[in-house]
């Protein structure tokens, strides 16, 4: 995942050209004046009062925050007539992307919600003009989100890696008590197993898997639940293991359904985790608690139960043993592992004000 530097630089810098210059400078101005911070998006603080009722909508990969482009897209009366197929949820929404092959993976799923059978489905990229075998990298969106939100918030992935960004059912993942009791973990196996075939260049050896709230906590359920190799990289933002996942010192997976965490299991370790939470997280508690009505744990609660795990044997690690990653992040090794928490002070659910900062550690990571 070389020279990916140019093409990150590229991506910020790109604005749509979608409006007249006199709009797009008018509505650039009034940006700025919301971005009281200056980090180049909008939280649902910096939005007008009589604005933020419409935040969710504008809030295309529900990320916690409006980007310019999310921003643009809402003021020019969604998109362009020429390019709705931009505003599709699935494959088509991506199909004017030149650099990268657009298709959609699909596997067929019963239960109980959809006993006569359902097609699961998740976006696919592969780089046009790129030889050889390619890393994977697997999204999962937040609850309410879509699969094509991830893959247009890092849409610079794309050039150099085969990108598959899954769709929830219900656009949430099961974990406990969402409105999804669809069988994802079987679902994430097969969609391997559809990349396996169908992209003869994915080196399902160098597997990363990113994921963003609700579907942060579906990628620690495949931490806990899947014993053979899964992937390598695994980054989890903004969600804290629940406490039926981990209490007595013990991880635990359902036997049926996720409504019954009844079976202590040993995760299999060595795996490597890159854990960002914000300290201001309104959704997930950095301390823990109830959010809705199940509790989390804190997470450095969580980063020590991930440490101990693959194999961290000391003492329980505070955050005043880390150092800093950037100016406003501090990261927290486990010694013996390749596990490391990233504490995003003044960070919100979505990370803002920081994202910028931590989606490039992510970057940096990926590249190694």
């Amino acid at each position: 995942m070389k020279n990916l530097s140019l093409t990150i630089f590229l991506f910020l810098a790109w604005l749509p050209p979608t409006a007249g210059m006199a709009q797009q400078e008018q509505q650039r101005d009034l940006f700025r004046k919301w971005d009281r911070n200056r980090d180049g998006f909008l939280s649902k603080q910096e939005v007008p009062i009589e604005q933020r009722e419409k935040f969710a909508e504008m809030d295309e990969n529900q990320d916690g925050r409006i980007s310019w482009r999310e921003h643009m897209q809402r003021r020019q009366g969604e998109r362009r007539p020429m390019n709705r197929s931009r505003g599709s949820e699935g494959a088509a929404g991506l199909s004017h992307w030149k650099h990268a092959l657009i298709s959609q993976l699909k596997v067929k799923q019963s239960w109980p919600q959809e006993p006569d059978g359902y097609d699961r489905t998740a976006i696919l990229s592969q780089p046009r003009d790129v030889d050889g075998k390619l890393p994977v990298i697997v999204f999962f969106h937040g609850a309410g989100g879509n699969a094509i939100g991830p893959m247009r918030q890092w849409e610079p992935l794309t050039y150099k890696a085969v990108v598959v960004s899954a769709q929830g059912y219900r656009k949430t993942w099961n974990i406990h008590g969402e409105p999804s009791k669809a069988p994802d973990v079987e679902f994430f196996k097969r969609l391997l197993k559809e990349i396996e075939k169908k992209v003869p260049q994915a080196n399902l050896e160098d597997v990363s898997l990113i994921g963003f709230s609700n579907g942060c906590g579906f990628i620690q359920r495949l931490l806990i639940e899947i014993e053979e190799p899964l992937s390598r990289r695994h980054f989890l933002l903004g969600s804290s293991l629940i406490e039926q996942q981990y209490h007595e010192g013990s991880f635990w997976k359902p036997s049926s359904d996720t409504d019954h965490y009844d079976t202590r299991v040993t995760p299999k370790p060595g795996k490597m985790i890159a854990y960002f939470h914000g300290t201001n997280d309104r959704v997930v508690p950095y301390q823990g608690g109830k959010r809705g009505r199940f509790p989390h744990l804190s997470a450095l609660e969580t980063a020590n139960a991930w440490g101990k795990a693959n194999g961290y044997e000391g003492k329980r690690r505070e955050l005043a043993d880390g150092t800093s990653a950037t100016g406003s992040i501090t990261a927290l090794k486990f010694p013996g592992t390749d596990v490391t928490f990233y504490s995003v002070a003044g960070g919100g659910h979505g990370m803002e004000p920081h994202g910028r900062d931590v989606r490039g550690i992510i970057m940096q990571r990926l590249e190694q």
